[in-house]
């Protein structure tokens, strides 16, 4: 007779057969592949000097190995959230057959809230809904909010829940991904998660940062689809994968919930209890108990105190926020994307899906990134919020300064992640002594993931330039496209009104104090890259 273990594994593997087939359902012959000939030409027809031309002729083969390229795509690049936003919550109100989303945090607030509106909305009139959240990344999301949305039938999947059994190798791959799908019509990727802090007052935001987001219509939504479709069944391997390994102790819990409930004393008793939306209610302590006190609930609220014990310690150790001594500013506000292909272009634009997958060792925006960016001959232009790059990606940030480029990186001057803006300090002269331009937003906070390379190569994503992007999943889209890469330049400029340039002279002026915090900050994170991250 099998005991709860095997039981719980014999499941497993059946769901994750029917998972297996799920995927296989919608394994599909990818486009047409797009010759690089074609792409030079078009680069040529643009006005890109010939020499560049030439150049990118010999880059361009390497790059296509990496991802499938796709001719005939419309895309829209959004410098604000208002515009992302909106152009969402429009194509999901006019949507018929599905809404796929998938994202790092969902926030339990005014923008989430309206998210969850709209997608049970969607689901009512039939559409095929799904969500993908990650867990540690959605922490503030209670369960109770996902309710009303999966009573409509849409499925809702947490990536890789934390468990009590925690395990260096599988807690810490992390889904960073941010996809959503709309019927055939539309998709949209890039560093944008849900939450107030992406748009501004009007949409119901804080504009808290700027980011970047891109739409895409087009053969290319089907790479995007893919990238979907194995970060679904990823997450549905981890949460089989849970199920299998606690069958054992949940049958072993509820033996010995029942017998205290026989000698529970409180068993009659209700008292007050705050529900969020809906005000107090009476609970008896039973229930309580056994919700308040689950693993998942006590790692949501531990996050919850941490956050708040961190906002208290930050202004003593690392100096006050400027996001609490100065209100937030809008960088962009047009009403219209920041760069759309044109309508009388037959080709449309070329779009490359490039995502990674460190589990499965396929390692495709880091890989390609690189290159990229050590074949940059004119100017490679980064923002990216976190800076401390793996090593891979810093030697190719050298070769490209050595072979001549422009190199210039925006980073944020006042992060969300104060470790790891005083640990990109502390190796900042790594990169000025290469002749590398480094600057700092100091408001609003910057969020944004764009490169963009001999204004010939653009992409936009959620990949960071930091150690733990080099192993969450992650999804960027690339074009090559003359008048996109035109468009991120003329925003990377006007970033630049934001921003403090930082010098060898400033740092050289650092004080010790503040020195000694960098190379702390620097060797924390230093050892979560080679202890812990390492083992995945």
């Amino acid at each position: 007779m099998k005991g709860a273990g095997g039981r719980g594994q014999e499941a497993a593997r059946a769901g994750l057969k029917k998972a297996q087939q799920f995927v296989q359902s919608f394994s599909k012959d990818p486009p047409k592949q797009v010759l690089t000939s074609d792409i030079l030409e078009s680069l040529k027809r643009r006005g890109i000097p010939q020499a560049s031309v030439d150049h990118w002729r010999e880059v361009l083969p390497k790059l296509a190995k990496y991802g499938h390229l796709s001719q005939g795509n419309k895309i829209s690049i959004y410098a604000s959230g208002d515009q992302a936003y909106s152009e969402m919550w429009r194509q999901i109100d006019n949507a018929n057959e599905r809404v796929w989303l998938s994202t790092y945090i969902f926030e339990h607030d005014v923008i989430g809230t309206k998210f969850l509106s709209k997608m049970a909305e969607a689901a009512d009139r039939g559409c095929a809904v799904k969500l993908v959240y990650d867990h540690v990344g959605s922490l503030s999301l209670p369960p109770s909010e996902l309710s009303e949305l999966s009573k409509t039938g849409a499925e809702i999947i947490p990536y890789n829940v934390v468990t009590w059994w925690f395990t260096w190798r599988t807690q810490f791959l992390r889904n960073h991904q941010k996809i959503t799908l709309i019927d055939q019509n539309a998709a949209f990727c890039g560093g944008m998660n849900i939450g107030n802090e992406y748009c501004s007052k009007e949409v119901g935001g804080n504009g808290m940062f700027r980011d970047t987001h891109m739409k895409i219509v087009g053969p290319a939504l089907e790479d995007l689809e893919a990238v979907y479709v194995s970060s679904l069944y990823e997450a549905r391997w981890h949460q089989l994968r849970r199920l299998s390994g606690t069958s054992y102790f949940r049958n072993k819990r509820l033996q010995v919930g029942k017998v205290a409930r026989q000698y529970n004393p409180f068993k009659n008793f209700s008292f007050p209890h705050y529900v969020p939306g809906k005000g107090w209610e009476a609970r008896d302590i039973e229930h309580v108990f056994k919700v308040e006190t689950s693993p998942v609930i006590l790692a949501r609220h531990f996050f919850r105190y941490l956050k708040t014990f961190s906002d208290l310690f930050n202004p003593l150790f690392f100096g006050q926020p400027e996001h609490f001594r100065q209100p937030q500013i809008s960088l962009n506000k047009s009403k219209t994307p920041l760069f759309e292909t044109p309508e009388n272009r037959d080709t449309g634009s070329v779009v490359q899906v490039l995502a990674s997958h460190t589990r499965k060792q396929r390692r495709i925006v880091q890989q390609a990134l690189q290159l990229a960016i050590k074949s940059s001959r004119t100017s490679c232009l980064v923002t990216t919020p976190y800076f401390f790059p793996p090593r891979k990606l810093r030697q190719a940030l050298f070769s490209a300064a050595k072979n001549g480029s422009k190199v210039r990186i925006i980073t944020a001057g006042n992060s969300d992640v104060k470790v790891m803006l005083h640990a990109a300090r502390y190796i900042y002269h790594l990169f000025l002594s290469h002749g590398i331009e480094i600057y700092e937003m100091k408001s609003p906070i910057l969020h944004s993931k764009t490169v963009t390379i001999d204004d010939v190569f653009v992409t936009v994503g959620s990949y960071n330039f930091d150690i733990f992007s080099e192993k969450n999943l992650e999804v960027n889209v690339a074009t090559f496209d003359p008048d996109a890469a035109a468009a991120l330049n003329n925003q990377f400029e006007v970033d630049l009104t934001h921003c403090k340039k930082i010098t060898l002279d400033d740092l050289h002026e650092t004080s010790y104090v503040e020195r000694f915090k960098q190379w702390c900050c620097y060797k924390v994170c230093q050892a979560v890259s080679f202890t812990i991250l390492a083992r995945l």
